[in-house]
């Protein structure tokens, strides 16, 4: 049980470092805050809960419910 927890631990967190090292690079090259369906802003308030989103909240939760909708 100690392994896997410790496994599954490491893959999440290495996905959160590599979400955070694009932001980095969206940063970098003007286009963080941009969400990657519609091109709209992000609103700041949405990055500044979660730095490192790619969508706005209407296309999220678009893409969550058509998620759903296939599952």
């Amino acid at each position: 049980y100690d392994q896997q927890f410790k496994v599954n631990f490491a893959g999440k967190n290495r996905g959160k470092l590599r979400l955070g090292e694009e932001a980095i690079k969206k940063i970098k090259n003007g286009s963080y805050g941009i969400c990657l369906e519609c091109d709209g802003p992000i609103p700041e308030g949405r990055l500044e809960l979660v730095p490192f989103t790619e969508h706005c909240v209407n296309c999220l939760e678009t893409l969550e419910n058509n998620k759903k909708r296939v599952t």
